[in-house]
């Protein structure tokens, strides 16, 4: 399923947004269960110029709540606050006016709160982990980090005495498979 983020795109990219609130039905609202991994858009995909922009990963199932009991950590959670910070405006608004006309409207909305994932380049589980590398476009998992740090550190030397590049270091990494050993249970 598709969330789009069309006002707050930039705070959900920066990793400043959080939750979102819904006008949806109850029969939308169940679709979206605890640990989905769902399309994050710019704009509503009908829209020519929609693009994905990621993915989100349900944190908990969404629920009812009146805008007037919004508390006022949403505003941050909500990404206004990194608008507000960059002077961005909503529908002609300050994050702040347009945050609290939202409480003054008394609707009653699903919250969804979410985290922005990516998939790990090795072992393709989702992670929260932000890029990383040269470019900070490369993503691992946890265990895979680990597992490319010990890598790494192995072939420091390789690296600096022929040709191989980091980006060729990474790639003959990614194509390996994660070492079973490096389980967080051997750490017990």
């Amino acid at each position: 399923m598709i969330i789009s983020f069309a006002w707050t795109t930039d705070a959900l990219l920066a990793g400043r947004k959080k939750v979102t609130r819904r006008d949806w039905a109850n029969k939308t609202a169940v679709k979206f269960r605890e640990g989905m991994v769902h399309l994050a858009y710019n704009q509503l995909p009908r829209v020519r110029a929609s693009k994905r922009v990621g993915y989100i990963r349900i944190a908990r199932p969404p629920y009812p709540e009146r805008t007037r009991d919004i508390p006022d950590e949403d505003f941050e959670r909500e990404g206004f606050k990194y608008m507000e910070e960059r002077g961005i405006l909503i529908q002609k608004k300050t994050p702040r006016q347009f945050f609290e006309d939202w409480r003054q409207s008394d609707q009653i909305l699903f919250v969804v709160r979410f985290d922005l994932v990516f998939r790990c380049d090795r072992c393709s589980t989702w992670t929260t982990v932000p890029a990383f590398g040269p470019y900070h476009d490369k993503r691992l998992c946890p265990l895979c980090w680990v597992d490319w740090s010990s890598h790494a550190d192995a072939n420091a030397t390789r690296a600096e005495a022929s040709s191989a590049s980091w980006e060729e270091l990474y790639a003959e990494f990614c194509a390996t498979e994660r070492k079973e050993a490096m389980s967080w249970g051997a750490y017990a």
